[in-house]
């Protein structure tokens, strides 16, 4: 098994406000994937911005943007460029603080989209092309999607190395009707990101892991078995609180081995 590289795993604890997120990263010595909710983005100021600056000494820190109303492939170009100010918003934060990279939720639920599947992989895919001008590496993260094909049609159609996929495993779990391995193997040379942590079907429940929803061990394999690179993917543990953070730690330590 690979080492864990420290430097590429990060916590997402979107439950708690700008400095707590940052403060229980520092303490447990991770990298901070910092949500920001619009309501937050719209609020930050200097101040805020120092703080981000002097933590970026101490862990890398990155960014996740606001998803609440972003359609980046919405049929209406009024929403899209609403969604695009808001993402460029969230990437100026990210250029002014270092962020090693910008994570957003394509947000395509095909319920509401499914009748217009194709005006939204070419809006989608012009949306990120757009976001690139700024050069920062973009993530996209998969949610209520049912499968990977759309995530797949959309990076191929960028064809830019700075978008790349932040495949959510939990979500596979929760939302979709197709197996991790299918997912893995579908977008295995456009995965940069992992999201982990645990889920029952029908419920983001961001359980820990090792809690006994998932198989760590198929996940993994999958990923080594498709030839994706865990030692140069940045690995997100999304617990709760920070009790479930250490355990989530201490699990990621055990599944993938700490030493070589």
């Amino acid at each position: 098994m690979p080492r864990i590289d420290e430097k590429r795993v990060f916590a997402h604890l979107f439950r708690y406000p700008i400095r707590k997120q940052v403060e229980i990263c520092i303490r447990n010595n991770v990298g901070c994937l910092l949500t920001l909710r619009t309501s937050t983005l719209t609020s930050l100021d200097q101040e805020h911005i120092d703080f981000l600056l002097e933590a970026s000494k101490k862990i890398p820190i990155a960014i996740h943007g606001p998803f609440h109303d972003m359609f980046p492939g919405s049929i209406d170009p009024y929403i899209r460029e609403a969604t695009i100010r808001r993402f460029s918003e969230a990437i100026e934060i990210a250029k002014k603080i270092g962020a090693k990279f910008l994570t957003i939720h394509l947000n395509y639920i095909e319920t509401l989209h499914g009748r217009y599947l194709e005006e939204w992989v070419t809006n989608s895919a012009d949306t990120f092309r757009r976001l690139t001008e700024f050069g920062i590496p973009i993530h996209i993260e998969n949610t209520r999607e049912k499968d990977p094909y759309i995530f797949h049609r959309i990076l191929t159609e960028v064809g830019n190395p700075l978008v790349r996929m932040c495949l959510d495993i939990g979500h596979i779990v929760a939302y979709s009707d197709r197996s991790i391995k299918e997912w893995i193997r579908t977008l295995s040379g456009y995965i940069s990101e992992l999201h982990l942590h645990e889920c029952r079907p029908g419920r983001d429940s961001h359980d820990v892991l090792g809690c006994g929803y998932i198989d760590w061990g198929l996940v993994f394999g999958a990923l080594r078995q498709n030839r994706v690179d865990i030692s140069t993917v940045f690995l997100t543990l999304e617990p709760k609180d920070e009790d479930d953070l250490k355990r989530d730690i201490l699990f990621l330590e055990e599944i993938l081995g700490h030493d070589e």
